[in-house]
């Protein structure tokens, strides 16, 4: 994206307003997501979650080199998961200095099929935030498509151990649930073959 001429803007690490966020967890979420924004753009960008911002996350971005923003185009990539119709509704609106938020980039990735960037979009954010259930979820059934299911489970675990609580995740929970059982009963079972677990 940088090649064509485009700017990568910091929007933290998960989709929930910035307001409700501690100062320190408004900060870690912020680093979390650095590395991929250009240290030597001359504007660097941050929007927080739901655009709503006080004084101090005001402060703290220019403390890391951000201006905050706020956005122009969301193509709801956090319930619309087809890339035609993501980029169909980007493309048919974009102009040039629109601020586009997506929410949802190792999601694309996977549905491009760029699957070891989803992979790798997904341990980064693992590594700097260990209990980031939508992380560990997203990596859990990458790994399954790329025949690694003992990994699988470990991720699957961890996301149910801080599933989210909302409505909306029910759906995913009871995947995720019904997607571990499996597991553990093939695991026990023995049906896990030695070229498994090849890794992402």
């Amino acid at each position: 994206m940088r090649a064509e001429g485009h700017e990568i803007g910091n929007h933290l690490v998960e989709d929930r307003p910035s307001v409700l966020l501690g100062d320190e967890e408004f900060e870690r979420q912020l680093l979390v997501v650095d590395p991929w924004v250009d240290a030597q753009a001359r504007w660097r960008w941050l929007r927080p979650g739901s655009g709503w911002f006080t004084p101090t996350m005001t402060e703290q971005a220019a403390r890391h080199g951000y201006r905050l923003c706020l956005g122009s185009i969301f193509p709801h990539d956090d319930v619309v998961h087809d890339p035609d119709r993501l980029a169909a509704e980007v493309l048919g609106r974009v102009r040039p200095g629109d601020v586009i938020v997506l929410q949802q980039i190792a999601i694309c990735y996977t549905r491009i099929g760029l699957v070891s960037e989803a992979a790798k979009t997904y341990r980064h954010v693992l590594q700097k935030a260990p209990n980031s259930a939508g992380a560990h979820y997203g990596l859990a059934f990458i790994l399954l498509r790329t025949d690694s299911p003992r990994e699988s489970i470990a991720h699957l675990e961890a996301f149910l151990a801080n599933a989210p609580k909302d409505e909306e995740a029910s759906a995913h929970v009871d995947h995720a649930r019904h997607t571990l059982a499996q597991l553990r009963e093939q695991s026990r079972s023995g049906a896990f073959g030695e070229g498994t677990d090849a890794g992402v």
